[in-house]
């Protein structure tokens, strides 16, 4: 897919930082002449609801069916359970 200055978007990554109360997050593509551009950043509850909306917004975000990268920064446990959200 084209699009940011008609170079092919070859990477989709949402990076998380999680801590007890809620999760910060920030949804950016590379291209193919390696430039990045941020497309939102938001911060959710670390609960089910949250979780809801950040799958919601991260699907409104991506630019195509391609993998979106999720890389985490965990803080404890905070993780586990947006890790394995079960629903």
């Amino acid at each position: 897919m084209k699009d940011f200055m008609e170079h092919e978007i070859i990477k989709q990554n949402v990076g998380i930082d999680i801590a007890k109360d809620n999760f910060k997050v920030c949804f950016s593509i590379t291209t193919s002449n390696l430039s990045v551009k941020v497309l939102g950043s938001r911060t959710f509850s670390n609960h089910y609801k949250g979780f809801q909306e950040f799958v919601d917004w991260t699907n409104r975000k991506r630019k195509s069916s391609d993998t979106v990268y999720f890389t985490m920064e965990a803080t404890g446990g905070y993780y586990e359970n947006l890790r394995n959200p079960q629903f």
